[in-house]
């Protein structure tokens, strides 16, 4: 900061209305409207997490998921509870919301960029994973299955849906008039905002289900460039090794909400990255008890943007895009 680098983003998690939209704008109105590249938090350091590696993994996020609030709700009758109707409004939505159980959203494996980072990851993966990883033509469909079944690899491959909030009922002897039910969705990249809410109707296939888009969604952000001449995330790349020097780094897919939507319109070459490690038994932590990282973490987060501030000062490459990108 005492060199003139100064973090952004105080309200991230209130969608940073105060915080990147409104230096956006203030960017737009001094007359800046291109960056080189943009890079953002992201993916961690993922030790030991994902299918077929015990490496180390450095996701340098190209894209970013959608993000959409789903509200469910189901009227009833209301009256007292010695003689209820057939089906109350909780057993209504109850019938819709168990609907949404497991990967509800289809697998899209094959079809973006999940395919370029599972061949990116294949050189590093025990000899099994490896030959599946590097043989996509012929092992495509059984390494579809192998990555629904991960916790984590799956959210790369489809729309991610989850039950997050239900609200019926004021007291335990009265028929409630309505039930409602939140549902969270994280949207495939090469999805839409609008064809996660078809999908949605389509699933439930209820006319007493009303279905509300709540918010603002955010359709899923376009593929920023990842070869080998793409200045951002070459740069990146090369800040990770300085830092972490037996990381491996791949490209993929960041499947959380960042401050970048507010930035889109400056760049094309947008990336996400957190330079910390995090273990399996780390990820429930994220947003949950405890939440927290390591002394050892801490300094070296600092470290890599100390880099990364250092060599994006350097002489830019030409953006080429390579021709296996999306």
């Amino acid at each position: 900061m005492t060199s003139g680098s100064s973090p952004i983003g105080h309200d991230e998690e209130g969608r940073g209305l105060d915080g990147a939209r409104q230096t956006a704008h203030y960017l737009r109105s001094t007359g800046v409207h291109e960056f080189e590249f943009i890079l953002d938090e992201g993916p961690f350091i993922l030790d030991g997490v994902l299918l077929g590696t015990d490496r180390s993994v450095a996701m340098i996020g190209v894209t970013e998921k959608g993000f959409l609030n789903v509200k469910l709700t189901a009227k009833g009758t209301v009256g007292h509870s010695s003689v209820p109707p057939l089906e109350t409004s909780i057993v209504s939505l109850s019938r819709a919301v168990s609907k949404f159980g497991g990967h509800i959203h289809p697998n899209n494996f094959g079809m973006g960029l999940e395919k370029d980072m599972i061949e990116a990851l294949a050189p590093y993966c025990t000899y099994f994973y490896k030959v599946l990883f590097a043989n996509l033509w012929l092992f495509g469909p059984i390494v579809s299955k192998l990555l629904e079944k991960h916790l984590v690899m799956n959210s790369y491959v489809r729309t991610t849906t989850a039950v997050t909030m239900f609200k019926s009922g004021v007291k335990d002897n009265i028929l409630p008039d309505e039930a409602s039910a939140t549902i969270n969705h994280r949207i495939y990249p090469l999805s839409s905002v609008s064809e996660t809410v078809d999908f949605d109707r389509e699933v439930i296939n209820d006319e007493r289900i009303h279905v509300e888009v709540l918010g603002v969604p955010i359709e899923p952000h376009p593929i920023s460039p990842y070869g080998d001449r793409s200045f951002g995330f070459q740069t990146i790349k090369k800040s990770i090794r300085q830092v972490f020097p037996k990381v491996v780094v791949i490209p993929g897919i960041m499947t959380a909400a960042t401050d970048t939507r507010w930035f889109l319109n400056f760049t094309r070459n947008i990336y996400r990255f957190s330079p910390a490690y995090i273990a399996v038994d780390d990820l429930p932590r994220i947003h949950g008890h405890d939440e927290r990282i390591s002394v050892d973490n801490y300094v070296k987060l600092v470290n890599f943007y100390h880099h990364i501030i250092i060599a994006s000062n350097e002489r830019c490459l030409e953006v080429k895009t390579s021709r296996d990108e999306l």
